[in-house]
């Protein structure tokens, strides 16, 4: 014996809801406007809740109203569907619901849909994690972060950049100049990714690339690195990030002997240069 069907609950139909325009596309973080149509066909006042649903509805606003309405009586509701920039995600089409009930007893009156799409904005951001340390010509790796900032899955390429593109961070003009041209020029030094992956919206990938740096045997002291890092996503042009890299030499020259050692320097060729002098 089949168990008997649960009654379906009718609505009011004195008391009707409509959401219009029945569709819109809105893009994240821009404000998206729908009115919702409440119209009293009955002849007595009603108090009516309208409370939104569906997957939108947690970017809406308000999400619930509550109306004391004539007989008679049209009201029409503001309602603002405003997306994040990472969520929902872009390219797809979601459902918006309204469902008015009685606030007296809960009695179901109507409901209304609307379907709202939202536009893909894909957007990726990075930042360098350092400086980072080394010493001589030691393997080392670097690290920085890739950002999905956007409402669409990114398909990420890094790729390493040959030693020979690094820029020595001297705080000259011709260093500035050197990154500036490393920057616009990226795309055409590139080879295949050393790394790929797939991040969803508002997630980070941190990257770890290994960086062999050029030899520093003997110095005074650490010289930084700008190293260029290509960042690839899909649809867009390359993009440069510069990781700093600290290198420190295998042995560190005091100050004081280099200068004793630039004095003697100094003093052995202005003896060369007066014994030629007498030697004419």
């Amino acid at each position: 014996m089949n168990a008997p069907h649960e009654p379906v609950v009718q609505p009011d139909t004195l008391v009707r809801v409509q959401l219009a325009p029945d569709r819109r596309v809105v893009a994240p973080g821009v404000s998206g406007r729908f009115t919702l149509v409440v119209d009293n066909h009955d002849r007595r006042s009603r108090a009516v809740r309208l409370q939104l649903g569906g997957p939108m509805s947690r970017f809406c606003r308000p999400s619930l109203s509550t109306i004391d309405l004539l007989p008679g009586e049209q009201r029409e509701v503001p309602v603002e569907v405003i997306p994040l920039a990472t969520a929902p995600e872009g390219g797809h089409e979601y459902e918006l619901t309204v469902t008015a009930t009685d606030m007296n007893d809960g009695t179901l009156l109507d409901r209304s849909h609307a379907r709202v799409g939202v536009e893909r904005k894909p957007v990726l951001k990075r930042r360098s994690v350092g400086p980072h340390q080394a010493v001589d010509a030691e393997p080392t790796t670097l690290r920085f972060v890739a950002y999905n900032a956007g409402n669409v899955e990114l398909r990420i390429e890094v790729h390493a950049v040959d030693a020979y593109w690094w820029v020595r961070d001297s705080g000259r003009q011709r260093a500035r100049d050197r990154a500036l041209s490393v920057r616009g020029g990226i795309g055409s030094i590139l080879g295949n990714p050393t790394a790929v992956d797939h991040v969803r919206p508002g997630e980070h990938w941190t990257v770890e690339l290994p960086a062999v740096p050029p030899r520093y045997p003997l110095g005074l002291g650490s010289r930084r690195w700008l190293v260029p890092v290509g960042v690839r996503s899909q649809g867009r042009a390359p993009e440069c990030v510069f990781v700093e890299l600290d290198q420190a030499p295998r042995i560190v020259v005091p100050a004081r002997v280099a200068l004793f050692v630039a004095a003697v320097a100094l003093a052995f060729l202005v003896l060369i240069g007066f014994m030629a002098w007498i030697a004419r």
